[in-house]
């Protein structure tokens, strides 16, 4: 499968790592001079594009990996899907609720897939959290937690860079969810815009979801806490060991004095590169003209989480 990545950044440096580890790498796309010889000297032979609508129009890519700036999303991947292109989009795919819809409009009429790299769905520590489910019983509630003083966005808040992240993973584990409620408090300390989330959801049946994000936080953070009647899940992504299992010693459904933990385990996790696994699922889907597993129609729910 022939690939045009367009962005060799920060993230797109890991996508071209990813995507050339089985010589799915045909082109890159960057309009920084610098970021074109890096990649030169990291990936000889490949095609090298500085103008967008050259690279896009080449006969020989099959499809386009969009790691640009969220603003410039829309715009890219409508022009690619124009050419027929399959499109993968980083996250947030686009920076507004009507892109998204455009976007839909655009990949029904050319026929094309849209994949939405929301990367800790193929995380293996995640993907055990969901197999782990039925071992909790009835979620109660989710705590997310992705701080740090990391890279600081200027077109998007936390919420569209971290936070998503947090609703990513809840809507993997529990697709079904009904919201009923939510609280969302965001704060600007630094810069222009919000780089402090903090977000409570209220889902039907008394589930009850918390997210804390931000980017200034002096230490990193990315954890989360499920807990349901039988027990709870921890998984902590900085950890050697990600994942621990807490039974109950009895059904908190039944008995209010249920919280001393009985049994702990660790699951053994796979080690296999998240971002491999996302890429293995885009090039599936788009050789059996399949939906993805991370599709746009969920990430609009996600961000109708956010956003509305």
């Amino acid at each position: 499968m022939s690939t045009l990545l367009v962005g060799y950044g920060y993230w797109g440096k890991n996508l071209a790592r990813n995507f050339a580890s089985d010589g799915d790498l045909a082109a890159i796309c960057d309009t920084n001079d610098s970021a074109l010889i890096h990649a030169q000297q990291t990936y000889p032979g490949i095609k090298l594009y500085k103008d967008y609508s050259h690279a896009v129009i080449d006969a020989s890519v099959d499809n386009v990996v969009i790691a640009t700036p969220a603003e410039s999303h829309y715009k890219l991947a409508e022009q690619a899907m124009i050419e027929g292109r399959d499109v993968w989009l980083e996250k947030p795919a686009c920076i507004s609720l009507h892109e998204l819809e455009g976007l839909k409009v655009i990949a029904k009429e050319h026929k094309c897939i849209i994949f939405v790299d929301h990367t800790f769905i193929y995380n293996p520590a995640v993907v055990k959290m969901k197999e782990l489910l039925a071992s909790i019983g009835r979620p109660l509630y989710f705590s997310s937690t992705r701080i740090g003083l990391g890279l600081f966005q200027k077109e998007i808040d936390v919420s569209l860079d971290l936070g998503i992240h947090c609703l990513s993973i809840l809507d993997y584990l529990y697709p079904g969810l009904v919201l009923e409620n939510k609280t969302i408090i965001k704060h600007t300390h630094v810069g222009e815009v919000p780089d402090q989330v903090v977000g409570d959801f209220v889902f039907k049946d008394g589930f009850t979801a918390h997210i804390n994000c931000n980017w200034i936080s002096p230490v990193k953070k990315r954890s989360i806490i499920l807990t349901g009647e039988k027990g709870s899940i921890v998984y902590d992504d900085i950890a050697i060991n990600k994942l621990h299992v807490y039974e109950a010693t009895k059904d908190m459904n039944v008995d209010y004095n249920a919280n001393c933990i009985g049994n702990v385990s660790m699951p053994y996790v796979d080690s296999t590169e998240a971002l491999y696994n996302a890429k293995r699922e885009f090039l599936r889907c788009v050789g059996n003209h399949a939906l993805p597993l991370t599709n746009i129609n969920n990430t609009t729910k996600i961000m109708q989480w956010i956003l509305e």
